[in-house]
Order: structure tokens, then C-alpha cells, then sequence
């Protein structure tokens, strides 16, 4: 079934559409909030992990509160897909997340993108290793200034920070973009400065309220600690990034949340997608770790935690 049409909404819990009375087959209007898998914190050259770029918060597209709403023909069955995070990345290519879409497969779909990987620690001054691109950049690699974090998509997430090094073989992971925020770059500081904290931090999340809360998601993973100090994270951003130091320490992106992983190789977190509709509506979600609950106004919440099906 097609999706037949997009209208503009008030303010929550007024959809202005579908009144009381409603019945089974009834189109529904949705407002939605759709977040992508965060990339991956790279690894690097065994000893130097920890000198490595964080992962990009998976991509955050939301029409909550005063966007847009999306509305689906009754009778239908629409697929619902979540990404899953970017595994964690080693010696290999960046790892980035995996996309999220709502109504995959429809006419008109909202498709978020996963975040992009971080750049494993190479060694090489001269060649350029940006960040994976993606819904927020992932981190570059520290082996030199020349590497810049990937690329954001646009109005999904922010750039990656960019890598740096001092030339002595102290070098610093830029962190994951974030949707609130770009990714901080890499100081190519002493072991121990109390400056490197400062640097390579992930990116802040984005805060939405379609659940009847405000919750931040879509924060970018921390870069690597600089100069093997595993012992001093950098942190991730606000949203489930995850902090970034040394190989068997870092911390994975939070899922549910789309937060790109820690420097040190550790995977993104996990996407989600929810939906909004107002008291009145008909429909049903599956399987069952996917859940409709009901906001003190009366609207229903269906929240897709793994990738299932609505049917209205």
C-alpha cells in the first residue's frame, strides 16, 4: 500500500486529521523519529588503537513537534527498518552504522543514514584517512593533520573531528560527529596534558520529545587518548556516544540511542524509530519487543526497537 500524503501538525496531540470514530483500515498520521546505527570506533596498529577515530552518531531525522506528519493508507502493512551499529573496526576499512528507514520499501520513505566509521591509526604522515561519512562523521585518523573527519549528511548529523599529530609519534583521534554537534579534533599534546581532554571529544546529541520525554540521541563516539594513555577517555557526546581510550577499555555507542563507538574499537549503538498517532488511531506493531504505549495526552507511542512491521 502507498503511502498517500504528508500534512503539517500543531502541537502535540493535535494531528488536525483523523477524529473520533475511527475505524480499523482508517488512514493514520504519523509524526516520526527516525535514527540510524552509529559507526563504529576504529582500532589501529596493535600498541596505537588507542590513537584512532571515534565512530559518527547514526543520522536523526524527526518531524516532532512541529514538522510535517506522514500518512499511511489503511489496510497496510509497512515495514519498519532499524539499523544496527557499525561493528567494531580493527586493522580494516572505517565500519559504518547501518541506515534506518521508516516504511522501507514505500513510495515515500524516510530513510536516516548510519554514522560513519572512525579511521584506524595508520602510521603514515602522508596519506590522507579521513573519517568514514555518514549520518554524523566518524573520526580521522591521528597519524596526521592531513586527515580530516568524514562528512556529515546533511541535516542528519555533523562532520567527524579531524586527526593530528606532533610529528614525535603522539597523535590524537578526532571524535564522531554528533547530530547536535561536529566531532572535536585530535591534540597532538604531551602524555598526561591536561589539555588532551579538551580534544577529541564526540559530538553532541539531538533531544526529542515524541515519547512524551525529552531524550538525546545520536552522539558521536569519543577519539582516541593521546600518546597510549588509555587511562584518560575521550569522552563521547551526550546521546549514547561512546568514550574513547585504549583497546579492551573503550565503550561501545548506546543502543537505542544510534551512538557512534569509542576509539579503541568498539561497535556504534544500535538505531530506533518512533512513531506517534493520535488516541484514536488503529494499528498494531510486531514482533514483540517492538511496543505501542500511551502518552498522558492520549496519544499512542509505537517504538521499533529492532526492524518489524506495522499494519493498520
Amino acid at each position: 500500500m502507498p503511502i498517500i500524503g504528508s500534512r503539517g501538525a500543531g502541537s502535540a496531540g493535535a494531528f488536525g486529521g483523523i477524529g473520533g470514530g475511527a475505524k480499523i483500515n482508517d488512514p493514520v498520521a504519523f509524526h516520526y523519529l527516525v535514527i540510524a546505527g552509529g559507526g563504529g570506533g576504529a582500532g589501529g596498529t596493535p600498541g596505537l588503537s588507542d590513537n584512532s577515530g571515534g565512530g559518527g552518531a547514526g543520522g536523526m531525522l524527526s518531524s516532532y513537534p512541529s514538522g510535517s506528519t506522514v500518512t499511511l493508507e489503511g489496510g497496510g502493512s509497512y515495514t519498519m527498518t532499524v539499523g544496527t551499529g557499525g561493528p567494531q573496526s580493527p586493522l580494516g576499512p572505517v565500519s559504518q552504522g547501518n541506515d534506518s528507514v521508516f516504511a522501507a520499501g514505500e513510495p515515500v520513505a524516510v530513510p536516516a543514514t548510519g554514522g560513519g566509521g572512525g579511521q584506524p591509526y595508520t602510521g603514515s604522515p602522508t596519506q590522507s584517512n579521513p573519517g568514514g561519512s555518514g549520518g554524523g562523521g566518524g573520526g580521522g585518523d591521528p597519524a596526521s593533520s592531513v586527515n580530516p573527519g568524514g562528512n556529515g549528511v546533511g541535516g542528519q548529523g555533523n562532520p567527524g573531528g579531524r586527526g593530528n599529530n606532533d610529528g614525535a609519534g603522539q597523535g590524537g583521534g578526532g571524535g564522531g560527529g554528533g547530530k547536535g554537534g561536529s566531532g572535536g579534533d585530535g591534540n597532538p599534546g604531551p602524555p598526561n596534558s591536561p589539555s588532551i581532554n579538551g580534544n577529541g571529544v564526540g559530538g553532541s546529541g539531538g533531544a526529542n520529545s515524541i515519547t512524551g520525554s525529552s531524550v538525546t540521541y545520536a552522539g558521536g563516539g569519543g577519539g582516541g587518548a593521546n600518546g597510549g594513555n588509555p587511562s584518560r577517555p575521550f569522552t563521547g557526546g551526550s546521546g549514547g556516544g561512546g568514550n574513547g581510550t585504549g583497546p579492551g577499555v573503550s565503550t561501545a555507542g548506546t543502543d537505542g540511542k544510534g551512538g557512534g563507538g569509542g576509539a579503541g574499537g568498539s561497535p556504534g549503538g544500535s538505531g530506533i524509530i518512533v512513531l506517534r498517532a493520535p488516541a484514536c488511531a488503529v494499528f498494531t506493531v510486531s514482533p514483540g519487543c517492538n511496543t505501542i504505549a500511551t502518552d498522558p495526552g492520549g496519544d499512542q507511542i509505537a517504538t521499533f526497537n529492532v526492524t518489524g512491521t506495522l499494519k493498520i
